[in-house]
């Protein structure tokens, strides 16, 4: 056993590299955990028995002082309402282990999201956190994140080796969408700090603005639709928490103004992203050709409504000639599957149609080389050749919609799919209402639904809710459900007095993360949820209360 001052830089250093590697490094996220485990349970606060000279410390008297400062910890944790109702989520997940058939699946899940149980149970328990201690740990995660967000620029621009087809794969470390909320919780941090607590910053104030301008941008720019929504959702949210502890007619005038801009202008470019992608040239059938320059003939479906940009799919089509010229231009068969597992073909065809051009020889033949690996890639739109544009996201997701709307299979689509996952989840529940399926069968009844609904998806894409409040109420049924509810909210009540801007944007972001997303059913999202939940609303000095002068900095 160390002295409390050795216990405590180790909690620290455990602390700072748990927060450091969220976005970097599951490994370093894993084994920051189980320091800060094994930390807990030996450390000693107090040094019981300093006055013994160290000749006379055995394994008797060490074993003792481990077993006196458990006994403060397990005190602490009685004294704290709100602590034990956060703590009462995962032993629900425990409970209904009961309820379950398939146990190894329930035991898999347990594991994954044991930091639900873990760090609110270390940094409840522990000695709170000075403000030095915070400003560290802080701003490390503001440069952690930092670091993330250039690496996946660096990647998206091509300065290494990583092959980006999808925009999945600019983030090599963690889900895409995970950093999108890692970045999104940064950014109201670095806000945090230049309107709340100016005294604990520890850059110059240009350096926080720019790495504003940086998460902002990133979030932006990379097209994660949680991390934009999540993002836009919290803001007003913000102002208004800003204006309410500013109390200045100056600031809430200025305030409400950027409110009404920011929501104007979000408004209006949504309003034209559509007209853009609705405005469809006229066809005028009689015009058609029926054959090539080269006197072949052409296909011409007109009962296909499919779009491109404003041109038609499935006119003036000739694959005599497509396959011949794709095939001079690209080593991937043009009956072969490109590098997102599409038909090439159906590829080629909708990404000649979106340039406006035949799907022929010559209309081949105009593609330039980034046009051809575009292709290769899966890019099915000339569109998405800029990486930094906003506007082929909401293609994207118009796109998606109308194909599903005319009833064509959502799958490998992120938005359309997900309203499949919401209606097989539902129908689950139904069956399920009272108790849930127990947290062991939650899969394996999701699964049967997919096959009982004879669902179109290929088995590939079919996933769970991705909505964890859905799927809470469908492991647990609306007994679990509730509890789970009602333990948030009557934490926050107990802890009321540790609610402050950081902490409501936090939970605001985590709260809209699980409309669209399974938060706490990866490592990564367990983690995010509960070390932050745990550094801002268990970990804090409470305000008015007596810092303990044990605390070592």
């Amino acid at each position: 056993m160390f002295s409390p001052r050795i216990h405590r830089y180790i909690f620290l250093f455990g602390t700072i590299t748990l927060v450091s590697s969220l976005p970097l490094s599951p490994f370093l996220v894993s084994l920051s955990q189980f320091l800060l485990g094994i930390n807990w349970l030996l450390e000693n606060e107090t040094d019981f028995g300093a006055s013994q000279s160290r000749q006379r410390r055995g394994f008797q008297f060490y074993f003792r002082s481990i077993g006196n400062n458990i006994t403060i910890k397990i005190k602490r944790l009685l004294n704290r309402k709100g602590l034990l109702l956060i703590l009462s989520i995962y032993l629900v997940h425990v409970i209904w282990l009961i309820n379950s058939t398939h146990f190894v699946y329930g035991l898999h899940d347990l594991k994954i999201k044991l930091p639900i149980f873990t760090l609110p149970l270390i940094f409840g328990t522990s000695l709170p956190l000075t403000k030095k201690e915070q400003r560290y740990i802080f701003h490390f995660y503001l440069l952690s994140a930092a670091v993330a967000l250039l690496i996946s620029t660096a990647i998206l621009l091509g300065l290494t080796p990583v092959k980006v087809i999808d925009i999945r794969d600019i983030s090599p470390f963690i889900s895409h969408i995970r950093l999108s909320l890692i970045i999104v919780l940064a950014f109201y941090f670095a806000l945090y700090y230049l309107l709340f607590d100016p005294a604990e910053m520890m850059f110059p104030r240009y350096v926080y603005y720019t790495l504003i301008l940086l998460y902002l941008s990133f979030t932006v720019l990379i097209g994660a639709t949680t991390g934009l929504v999540v993002l836009l959702l919290v803001f007003p949210i913000a102002v208004l928490y800003l204006l309410k502890q500013k109390q200045n007619g100056r600031y809430i005038m200025a305030g409400i103004t950027v409110l009404f801009l920011i929501t104007g202008l979000s408004l209006a470019y949504l309003i034209h992203c559509y007209f853009r992608f609705m405005n469809r040239e006229p066809l005028v059938p009689a015009s058609l050709p029926t054959v090539t320059v080269n006197g072949n003939k052409y296909r011409n479906i007109l009962n296909e409504k499919e779009y491109e940009n404003k041109y038609l799919v499935w006119v003036e089509v000739c694959d005599k000639e497509l396959s011949r010229e794709w095939e001079k231009r690209s080593k991937i068969p043009y009956n072969g599957r490109d590098l997102k597992n599409q038909t090439v073909k159906i590829t080629l065809i909708r990404y000649l149609t979106s340039l406006g051009y035949t799907k022929d020889s010559a209309g081949c033949a105009k593609l330039s080389d980034e046009d051809i690996s575009m292709i290769e890639k899966g890019a099915t739109n000339y569109i998405f050749k800029n990486k930094w544009a906003l506007y082929p996201r909401f293609y994207q997701i118009f796109w998606e919609i109308e194909h599903y709307l005319r009833g064509e299979n959502p799958g490998g689509h992120s938005i359309t799919q997900r309203i499949e996952y919401l209606k097989n989840s539902i129908h689950v529940i139904r069956r399920n209402f009272w108790f849930g399926t127990g947290t062991g069968d939650t899969d394996y009844e999701i699964m049967q639904q997919y096959i009982i609904d004879n669902s179109k998806l290929n088995l590939h894409w079919r996933n769970r809710a991705h909505n964890q409040l859905i799927t809470f109420l469908l492991t647990f049924g609306i007994f679990g459900f509730a509890w789970i509810l009602l333990a948030v909210a009557f934490a926050l009540r107990y802890e009321r007095k540790n609610i402050d801007f950081i902490f409501l944007c936090f939970f605001l972001i985590f709260l809209f993360s699980t409309i669209n997303e399974d938060t706490l059913e990866t490592q990564i999202g367990a983690t995010f949820y509960a070390l932050f939940l745990s550094l801002l609303l268990f970990a804090r000095d409470s305000p008015g209360k007596k810092r303990n002068t044990e605390n070592i900095t």
